[in-house]
């Protein structure tokens, strides 16, 4: 799933952001141009503000309209497909039929995680992918995904796949992601379901 375009930052780039994608249809590359640059998260990052619920972030906020929501969708399935083909490659590197590797969200968009995949070990592994076209961290976060991060924890990896519009999207996965956020590696607000991993 994709963060929302309208969300409230603190940067010049979502301005940009919001004016260029509220005045044109996106434009995503054949997926066969895309080779997304894999990148490990920072042990050393964490929020600006930990203590903070995000109530007070300045910057521009506009509602959503029809056209941002299936731009969010079309940047969001670019997204979960790109992580979608990794995790086959992957998997069939480690032994395992492709098969494992099931785009859940493709066939049921309400789930409460995208991909399921599997680990080195042969265990079921739930993957979120959380696409943006910028270079932020900000997304939002359903209770019901969250509740399947509570509920796997180790076994749950959150991607985030950044500028996802381009043929180079950097994509990082976050490893239970409700450990980071118990370690200020993740910054959750609670009231509005929305959190931040590292920017790009």
């Amino acid at each position: 799933m994709t963060s929302n375009t309208a969300f409230n930052l603190d940067s010049k780039e979502s301005d940009d952001n919001l004016i260029k994608l509220s005045s044109s249809a996106i434009t995503l590359p054949p997926i066969d141009s895309v080779t997304p640059v894999p990148l490990k998260p920072l042990d050393s990052w964490s929020p600006k503000d930990p203590n903070s619920s995000g109530a007070g972030r300045k910057g521009s906020w506009a509602p959503s309209t029809s056209v941002n929501e299936e731009r969010d969708r079309e940047v969001g399935r670019r997204g979960e497909e790109i992580i979608f083909l990794q995790e086959i490659e992957s998997v069939e590197r480690l032994g395992y039929p492709k098969s494992r590797v099931k785009w859940v969200a493709k066939e049921n968009p309400a789930a409460d995680y995208d991909i399921l995949s599997v680990d080195e070990n042969g265990r079921d592994l739930w993957l979120e992918v959380k696409s943006t076209t910028g270079r932020h961290g900000h997304f939002q976060w359903s209770i019901s995904e969250f509740k399947k991060a509570m509920q796997e924890r180790g076994q749950y990896i959150l991607w985030r796949v950044y500028e996802a519009d381009t043929t180079h999207p950097s994509v990082k996965p976050f490893r239970d992601p409700v450990g980071m956020i118990i370690r200020n590696g993740i910054q959750l607000d609670v009231a509005s379901l929305t959190a931040e991993v590292e920017p790009l």
